[in-house]
């Protein structure tokens, strides 16, 4: 799925007709339940008598003895204070309903005040959409409630207003942008242009030679001539010399991946239509419902700290279309029976390691010479794939990068090498092994729990394109084993992007110009390294070495949007000198720079870096974020590369285009620089909920007394009260600094203070009355004490320079500096550790490529990856016959947590996962507690 092509899930009280959420009781059930959703709330069977029960709910707060004649009472009964801003939210509620929030009502004399406030508090409960999905439900369930409408008229009436809950599937960015470039690409069929070429240059060269004396089949013409053994080339040869078997075929693959994304689509509309037959046409309506924002609790600060702003919460380009209703708790894999796995491994041609989705149905590809299967998973053959482990890395100062290592075996020789080889004039030629390319296609297998029938996951396959790092080879008895260690997409574009001579680039006045410059001197470097540095004037014609390696530089949609276009941000100028250990003005135009990129440079890791530090205009806009938001943006730079069939002359390497994609993304972890906001952030229970509305987080996991954990299998939980984040000095030769000690922003992260710098408490702060043993401390819910680490920023070597430059000269960019440097951190004061049942969810990590349509990890690629980890402490009471309680949320290791690596392991039919990260520490889980609650 594209990333801009994102499916928005239904809010839970959209889900279960359920506008207000309430909870089931055991000892009751209400008109028209049909059931119970894993976090224990009630499923209705129309929004008419969801609506009904939330009626009924609000009228008998007043009639049982409690006295709930006034908005503030119902509000404190519905929301109490301990879970929620309640003065706040009371007052809301009694502003739409028109009263006065102290002012008597009796909502069963008056259904017009129980419906605003109803509509109100379903806006809260599910944001923008639900409230438009009740609209027409309320009116009729509080009808039905006080006996002034029937079931049937209900019926009747939610009949003629149904509309569908989503818009009719169409094309998305994505595969429309993909089906225009299959279109070209058959229009401008290189492969046949080649062969063409080829062809000609053949028929040329046989006329010049033999016109005069031959004919066309090769018969003499001229007496005394001998006839030849060939003939003027036709291109029908026997053996298809030229190829245009292969150009055919090709034609062939894309014409196949084009149907297959149309068939999808109608396949998704024809169910669509299928489920929503007769309902009301109301597809734009609820387009624009479903792309509202849903509301939150904060839509701006109070006024302790942020006096006089009329509008605190600063919106900016938003490529997270994610909210805390829209976590994905499904597992594919454990509702399902007898879940299995398959790995498929390939090697395979250019094309399709650029476009690995055609081996979804591979016997066309195989049969064509495209693509060899080498080992699958239940499929006897000579050699067979075991023990998969593939590392994947979320953050850091090299991005997003995979690695995979398994066990190929081969019972009966040792022959996989020879096998290889042989294959060599097929699929790379006169490069060496190092070229060669391998596809590996994961499926995820199972039965129907209901029917039994063998079902796949309907996300289709991931593939992943890769290239072999390592091979050992062991031989025994047995047979033969060889581990393999493999390179992802990712992890292969950042090994090949470090430039290896000194590169100059020029006239840069703003970010786009700064990009052409350096594109440009980055392609002539690879002319420069081909020619040994020689002048051009002084190479003799036709001896010169053309590059097969090219260099783009591209700005991803996120970079260029309306809000901010970094393209078009000035580069800083000249006068403040912000960069003088790098940049000098240039000697055409002193308000444009020049600079050099020195040796042995990662051009990923430098690009991030120059960017972020010499953008004023984006650092003011971070700032704005920064101080006033929830999440704050960051530069980052992806790789990739796209592969052909041409060899590189000087390397012998496989012609390769590398790409730099410069992005906007977004970071929640990064606490304010200020102290005094961070605490008033993490003690604010509006600040607190509205930014918990806003979190892109993608799971929900449940532990220790929640009766709901069907996925975690195992949890550590790390406490460094002195954590130091370092960049790995083995890596250096791969990174802008030499001494490769130093994050992307120049900086290492590290908390020489992250021993808690703050505590305080969430309610009235009081005295602790402090028993003889630790185990006379209460654990009290609504009083628990916050911690907030307050977190250091240090500058090495060359970049050390580069950052007092900063700060004499460009003072907005200190702190964008500072920004990039922590979210490239994989650890902070509480790192945790999470093993899980696998989920093909976590398979979708950058680098994969995706055949379906289906939520993925990397559709959270856009910003922090964010999980909900929900605990709960044992009391003695619980194991006492006949206790109906519920044990008490452990808000300590309870919260949200920021996922920065992810290890997957298949081995004998089992997959398990272990996800590693770190605890959010803007989050205060005993404020956002009942949110933590209801999520999912």
């Amino acid at each position: 799925m594209a990333q801009g092509d994102r499916r928005r899930q239904a809010p839970r009280s959209v889900r279960n007709n359920n506008p207000g959420n309430i909870r089931n009781n055991p000892n009751f059930t209400w008109q028209g339940q049909t059931g119970v959703d894993s976090g224990g709330f009630a499923v209705f069977d129309t929004p008419e008598n969801g609506s009904r029960a939330m009626a009924r709910l609000l009228q008998n707060y007043q009639g049982d003895g409690t006295d709930a004649n006034t908005v503030n009472k119902i509000i404190h009964r519905w929301a109490p204070p301990n879970e929620n801003d309640t003065g706040r939210y009371a007052q809301e509620v009694a502003d739409a309903m028109g009263v006065g929030v102290n002012q008597p009502v009796d909502l069963s004399r008056n259904p017009e005040l129980q419906a605003k406030m109803m509509d109100y508090m379903t806006q809260k409960e599910g944001g923008a959409r639900a409230q438009s999905y009740f609209e027409d439900s309320h009116s009729v369930g509080i009808g039905m409630q006080n006996g002034t409408v029937t079931s049937a008229e209900a019926i009747a009436q939610a009949n003629a207003q149904r509309v569908p809950t989503s818009p009719r599937p169409e094309m998305s960015d994505g595969d429309r942008e993909r089906i225009a470039q299959i279109d070209e690409a058959i229009e401008n069929n290189l492969i046949y242009q080649n062969a063409q070429r080829e062809l000609a240059a053949d028929q040329a060269a046989f006329d010049e030679e033999f016109g005069a004396t031959h004919n066309p089949d090769g018969t003499a013409k001229v007496a005394g001539v001998d006839d030849l053994d060939f003939g003027r080339p036709t291109g029908d040869e026997e053996g298809d010399p030229y190829n245009f078997q292969g150009a055919a075929s090709s034609v062939a693959i894309l014409e196949a991946e084009k149907k297959q994304i149309q068939d999808r689509l109608a396949a998704e509309q024809a169910a669509w239509d299928e489920q929503n037959a007769g309902a009301g046409d109301a597809d734009d309506e609820v387009e624009e419902t479903i792309g509202a924002e849903d509301p939150d609790l904060a839509d701006e600060f109070t006024d302790q700290f942020n006096a006089g702003a009329e509008d605190a919460i600063v919106e900016g380009p938003d490529p997270v279309e994610r909210s805390y209703s829209d976590v994905v708790v499904e597992n594919w894999m454990t509702q399902n029976d007898l879940t299995t796995y398959k790995w498929t491994f390939y090697l395979v041609k250019s094309n399709i390691w650029n476009q690995p989705t055609v081996l979804e149905n591979d016997d066309s590809v195989t049969r064509q010479g495209d693509a060899v299967v080498i080992a699958e998973s239940g499929v006897e053959t000579a050699f067979a794939i075991e023990n998969m482990l593939m590392l994947s890395k979320l953050v850091g100062g090299t991005g997003a990068v995979g690695t995979f290592q398994f066990d190929l075996y081969e019972p009966y020789g040792f022959t996989f090498m020879d096998r290889l080889v042989k294959l060599q004039p097929n699929f790379y030629g006169q490069m060496g092994l190092q070229s060669a390319l391998f596809v590996l296609k994961l499926e995820f297998l199972g039965r129907d729990p209901d029917t039994g029938v063998e079902v796949k996951w309907p996300g289709k396959s991931f593939f992943y394109p890769c290239t072999i790092r390592e091979m050992k080879g062991n031989v025994d008895a047995s047979g033969s084993r060889y581990n393999i260690v493999a390179f992802n997409t990712k992890q292969s574009a950042e090994a090949n992007v470090t430039v290896v001579t000194d590169i100059k680039y020029t006239d840069v006045g703003n970010v786009e110009s700064l990009a052409s410059s350096l594109q440009t001197a980055l392609n002539e470097h690879e002319n420069d390294i081909r020619n040994g540095g020689r002048d051009p004037a002084d190479i003799p014609p036709n001896a010169t070495a053309q590059p097969i390696k090219q260099w783009e530089i591209i700005f991803a949609p996120s970079a260029t949007g309306q809000e901010f276009n970094l393209p078009k941000a000035a580069f800083s100028s000249t006068e403040d000198q912000a960069m003088a250990a790098m940049l000098s003005a240039s000697n055409e135009d002193p308000n444009l720079r020049d600079g050099t990129v020195g040796n042995n440079t990662n051009m990923k890791v430098f690009l991030e870096r120059l960017i972020t530090a010499n953008v004023p205009e984006f650092a003011r806009f971070a700032a704005e974020h920064r101080e006033q938001g929830y999440r704050v943006p960051y530069i980052h730079v992806d790789t990739n590369t796209v592969v052909g069939d041409g060899v590189d002359p000087a390397t012998n390497n496989r012609q390769a285009t590398e790409q730099l994609i410069v992005e906007i993304k977004w970071t929640y972890t990064n606490i304010n620089n200020d102290p005094e906001i961070a605490r008033q952030q993490a003690t604010n229970p509006t600040f607190q909920n509205g930014r918990f509305d806003d979190l892109p987080i993608s799971k929900v996991y449940r532990y220790l007394y929640s009766g709901e954990n069907t996925q975690l299998v195992n949890f550590d939980l790390t406490f460094d009260t002195y954590f130091f984040n370092v960049r790995d000095p083995g890596l250096a030769n791969t990174y802008a600094e030499p001494s490769g000690v130093v994050h992307p922003g120049a900086g290492v992260v590290s908390n020489n203070t992250s021993a808690p710098r703050d505590i305080v408490n969430s309610g009235p702060i009081g005295q602790v009355r402090v028993g003889r043993f630790l185990s006379d401390i209460k654990v009290d819910q609504d009083d628990m004490a916050i911690q907030i680490p307050s977190y250091g920023f240090a500058a090495l070597g060359s970049a050390a320079q580069q950052v007092s430059d900063i700060k004499n000269g460009n003072v907005d960019t200190v702190d964008a500096v500072r920004d990039a440097a922590l979210v490239g951190r994989d650890m902070d004061f509480m790192t945790a550790s999470f093993e899980i049942v696998g989920d093909p969810f976590w398979m979708g990590a950058p680098g994969a490529v995706i055949a379906g349509d289906q939520d993925l990890l990397i559709e959270y690629a856009d910003a922090d990856t964010m999980i909900v980890f929900i605990n709960y402490l044992g009391k003695e009471e619980m194991y006492e016959a006949g206790y109906s309680g519920k044990a008490d949320m452990d808000l300590v290791s309870s919260g949200v947590y920021r996922i920065t690596d992810i290890e997957s392991k298949f081995s004998q039919g089992q997959f398990t996962q272990i996800l590693k990260g770190y605890k959010d520490t803007r989050t205060t889980p005993s404020i956002v507690k009942n949110k933590l609650e209801n999520i999912g």
